[in-house]
């Protein structure tokens, strides 16, 4: 919608607007999936522009998720209607603003005047939690979602949650005393999204204790509930350790190992020694770019520890543990240098060019190079990343940037040279530049500027060697003459072009860890980039929802 920022109704036509609303949300439902959904589509769009004019419909909003029929999809297009208000921070029961004074209540013919007294709030938040003991996934993990939305809004807009989560509580018990593990965490999995706070402890305990238990998609679920508040947990990683995440580590399904990478990578900083030292050995930089991202993000933090526990432990003395640790991580980070993956290798050798990690000068940088950047197991690749390494010195310089030619070919004038199709020259690879034959006619004037040494028939040369030789004696004192001169005047062309900077390069590059200092650009080769999903973001961030009510205008 082009038009949304300039046509906004105004306060007047808050009841015209209204009344839009509720006609929009009455007739959303259709037999057919695709045009329902294209129904939704409008009125999020809709709303996402118009927001500041709208209250919810919330009797509408009542009708469309009252079905008690618990085998029933007929509740699903009221939840998605909700989301899209909660998107909007736009709570679904609204209750209009009481008279003030001597002024009679504002009647509009609207559904909003007309809300019967015994629906309370309660009453609504109720019924679609309800919603949750529906026998289909697509129903109650939607209800879900929608309760961890609402329980978000009302906490931004500093509203008690303490009787919504009481009777969410009443929920999740009556879901976990059904043995169906898999509907609890799903539950558990689309109210976090929105509200992790859900996951405490007791959740967390949970979650754990059933990991083992748990295969495929539920177990992907399980594991991105935990990565939210993983940290607020005492002995996680022991826990995590008895249920099994590190042979996950190894697993053959990606989707699992790519979110077990996730929640180590935010254990991190709360790992004993040993305990890095007991994942870094597990480790592969196999698999698809995710688990190799997530992967390349472990190692880096654990190369910082490591080097900074040895040069602590250099006062006292090294241990061997620490010592393999170091080499290990060390390899691993050098085997990445030569991923498939651009974004992998671009990122990776970043991380070495960082002057903490190498020298920014080049005399010690190829020191360390050849002492600290070699290994056995990358030996074939070595050549290449160690050059990438020297070069990217060179970006530093205050002329990169600066052409190499100051004008374009089209614009150049060219002047003809013979080019002499010798037999004799047939075998030759050179030839010589004409600025020797320029500074040869310069001190022999006698010398043509067009003759070429290299195109003198053999005969001809053997016969004015003899006498150049007899000669040699009267001209010398008049070559050093004329190469004074010729010093003298390379003087004055250098003087006068003395080197000027350019353009110094731009030392924010060197904190973009996506920067490709060789293509001057952080946009990589599309087919090959994979970008990196941050902690707080899920990696494919799904809705159970008709459609996805992320507002795109939101920024």
């Amino acid at each position: 919608l082009s038009w949304h920022k300039q046509a906004i109704p105004s306060e007047l036509d808050t009841i015209a607007t209204q009344r839009l609303i509720e006609y929009l949300f009455s007739n959303c439902s259709h037999r057919n999936v695709i045009v329902m959904k294209s129904n939704l589509d409008l009125i999020k769009k809709l709303i996402e522009c118009w927001k500041e004019r709208i209250h919810a419909p919330t009797l509408i909003l009542y009708k469309l998720i009252s079905e008690q029929d618990l085998k029933s999809k007929q509740n699903a297009i009221g939840l998605s209607l909700i989301g899209i208000l909660l998107a909007n921070d736009i709570l679904p029961y609204y209750v209009p603003p009481t008279p003030t004074g001597n002024l009679p209540p504002v009647t509009t013919n609207s559904m909003l005047t007309t809300i019967p007294n015994d629906l309370t709030e309660d009453k609504f938040n109720d019924t679609i939690l309800k919603n949750m003991k529906n026998t289909y996934r697509n129903i109650y993990a939607a209800a879900a979602e929608v309760i961890g939305m609402l329980l978000n809004v009302k906490k931004l807009k500093q509203e008690t949650n303490q009787r919504l989560l009481e009777q969410l509580n009443l929920i999740l018990k009556w879901h976990n005393s059904q043995g169906l593990s898999d509907t609890y965490v799903t539950c558990i999995y689309s109210i976090q999204k929105h509200y992790p706070l859900i996951v405490d402890k007791t959740v967390m305990n949970k979650l754990i204790f059933g990991l083992k238990k748990m295969y495929g998609d539920i177990k992907i679920e399980c594991l991105e509930s935990l990565v939210a508040n993983i940290t607020e947990f005492d002995s996680a990683y022991l826990e995590l350790r008895a249920a099994g995440i590190l042979d996950i580590l190894i697993h053959k399904d990606f989707g699992i190992r790519g979110v077990a990478l996730r929640l180590l990578h935010k254990l991190l900083p709360k790992l004993t020694h040993e305990q890095l030292y007991e994942i870094a050995q597990i480790l592969y930089v196999d698999g698809p770019n995710e688990c190799q991202i997530w992967t390349l993000e472990i190692y880096k933090w654990m190369y910082d520890y490591i080097t900074n526990y040895l040069t602590k432990e250099i006062k006292t003395s090294i241990t061997p543990l620490s010592e393999i640790f170091y080499h290990h991580v060390r390899e691993q980070l050098l085997q990445l240098l030569s991923s498939k993956n651009e974004y992998i290798r671009v990122n990776c050798r970043n991380f070495w060019c960082d002057s903490k990690r190498l020298s920014t000068s080049s005399h010690h940088r190829l020191i360390a190079l050849v002492d600290q950047l070699y290994s056995i197991k990358t030996e074939n690749e070595y050549l290449n990343y160690c050059t990438n390494f020297l070069l990217e010195r060179t970006t530093h310089n205050p002329d990169y940037n600066h052409f190499i030619f100051e004008n374009p070919l089209d614009k150049c004038l060219f002047q003809e040279f013979p080019l002499a199709c010798n037999w004799r020259q047939r075998h030759h690879t050179y030839m010589t530049p004409l600025f020797t034959l320029q500074s040869q006619s310069i001190i022999d004037p006698s010398m043509s500027t067009t003759t070429n040494l290299m195109t003198i028939d053999p005969v001809q040369f053997m016969q004015t060697l003899s006498e150049n030789n007899n000669n040699n004696a009267d001209q010398q004192q008049q070559s050093s003459n004329s190469t004074s001169s010729m010093i003298l005047q390379t003087q004055e062309i250098s003087n006068r072009q003395q080197f000027i900077p350019t353009q110094m390069l731009d030392n924010n590059n060197n904190n973009n860890t996506n920067y490709n200092w060789l293509k001057q650009t952080n946009t990589l080769d599309s087919i090959n980039t994979f970008m990196l999903p941050t902690l707080s973001t899920q990696t494919k961030k799904t809705t159970s929802l008709i459609v996805d009510v992320d507002n795109t205008n939101k920024k």
